[in-house]
């Protein structure tokens, strides 16, 4: 009978140190599903990731800027004005364009991928 208690018990701890080991090891959450999430510090807001696009703010309720990615892959930073000031793009002919814009959206410098090729 003594036998069987000790077996008993040795099982008994194995198993719970088999369970409690697996608990503390959960490190991935699987699927997460959110409408936004927000990046605070200090309950200073400086972060906002929304279906919208990303923005960041400078310790004001005001976003200063944003960065969205639009429906064919598109990367615009977005100033304070809701004007595009940067853009990532792939053309046509698959090759990369970059373009920087002026504070009112106006097109300053731009340049594909492909060697010598410039827009202003």
């Amino acid at each position: 009978m003594k036998d069987i208690k000790t077996f008993l018990i040795g099982f008994l701890t194995c198993a719970c140190l088999f369970l409690i080991m697996g608990q503390t090891n959960v490190k991935k959450f699987g699927h997460i599903e959110a409408e936004s999430v927000q990046l605070k510090k200090d309950g200073i807001l400086y972060g906002l990731l929304s279906t919208e696009g990303y923005f960041i703010f400078d310790g004001t309720p005001e976003a200063f800027q944003k960065l969205n990615i639009t429906k064919n892959g598109d990367i615009n930073l977005i100033n304070k004005n809701q004007e595009v000031v940067v853009t990532l793009q792939v053309n046509g002919n698959h090759d990369g364009v970059l373009g920087l814009y002026d504070r009112y959206g106006d097109m300053g410098w731009g340049m594909t991928g492909k060697k010598g090729q410039y827009s202003p």
